[in-house]
């Protein structure tokens, strides 16, 4: 029988004495545990229960009947999204944090997560405060317990409704769940500048600099606008979604940011290897 004050942590463990297990060790003692204080739970980790990397049936049992879980996405460790997902589809009350500047997936992305840096002392404490703050809306029950599984079931319901309005709802949903994907579809690009411009496409660049004048790389420029004006008018065939339009946007405009920047580099470059020929030419 699960404990009334059990606190299940879903976490990537690792071998004794690994990097993985030293970070987890640090996010349950300095992160997890302190923001229980002040809390009737406890934490419980899979390694206090079983073999590390094992899902037993204690472990299920700990993740389904739990009061609370706390999962850490860091490292997107599939036994992590794999007793997460077991989670979700009960439907019961889960954190979820995550190490700073790391990719969640798309389809847990619109789930609140807690992002915090377990090496710095003020993100750690950011984090407590914000595990402590979640912890009192589901001890008020004023917190939700949305995921992907119940998102998708509410999604199934409305279809289903003999209410046109309903089905009207399940249909804007959708929409905006495309128009989502959409704009992380862009963020990750511009998270990967190297996917809009490969390897092969900047040597093309590299000598146009070197052979050519800089005003080739204000065409270049005024493309890369032209496709980013592309993508918002593409976006804007979906008038329900005006905030997100609004983020498609802001995502074009730190495009164009990171052209001018390439601009400069380029300039740089070109600079560079004249002074590296006119070096060997002296030499």
């Amino acid at each position: 029988m699960i404990e009334d004050d059990a606190c299940f942590v879903i976490s990537p463990i690792g071998a004794p004495e690994s990097s993985t297990r030293e970070r987890a060790d640090h996010v349950l003692e300095f992160v997890i545990e302190d923001a229980l204080e002040g809390f009737d739970y406890t934490a419980i980790r899979a390694d206090h229960i079983a073999e590390p990397g094992m899902i037993t049936n204690d472990v299920i049992e700990y993740i389904v009947e739990s009061p609370l879980v706390i999962a850490d996405l860091t490292g997107r460790n599939a036994n992590v999204f794999y007793e997460l997902a077991i989670r979700h589809a009960y439907e019961k009350p889960t954190i979820q944090i995550v190490e700073e500047d790391e990719d969640i997936p798309f389809d847990l992305a619109p789930t609140r997560t807690i992002h915090f840096d377990h090496s710095d002392v003020e993100s750690v404490s950011n984090a407590k405060s914000q595990i402590a703050d979640q912890i009192e809306s589901i001890n008020d029950e004023t917190e939700s317990f949305e995921n992907p599984i119940t998102i998708a079931e509410n999604i199934r319901d409305l279809k289903q409704s003999s209410d046109p309005e309903a089905r009207s709802m399940a249909e804007l949903m959708e929409n905006i769940s495309d128009l989502r994907n959409q704009v992380k579809s862009i963020e990750d690009i511009l998270k990967q500048p190297e996917k809009v411009l490969p390897p092969e496409y900047m040597d093309s660049i590299f000598d146009s600099v070197e052979n050519e004048e800089i005003r080739d790389i204000d065409a270049l420029v005024i493309g890369m606008e032209d496709i980013n004006e592309q993508i918002i008018s593409v976006s804007g065939d979906i008038d329900e979604s005006s905030n997100a339009l609004e983020r498609v946007e802001d995502l074009a405009e730190e495009q164009e940011e990171y052209i001018r920047e390439l601009k400069l580099m380029l300039t740089d470059i070109k600079s560079s290897r004249d002074i590296d020929a006119g070096l060997k030419d002296f030499m």
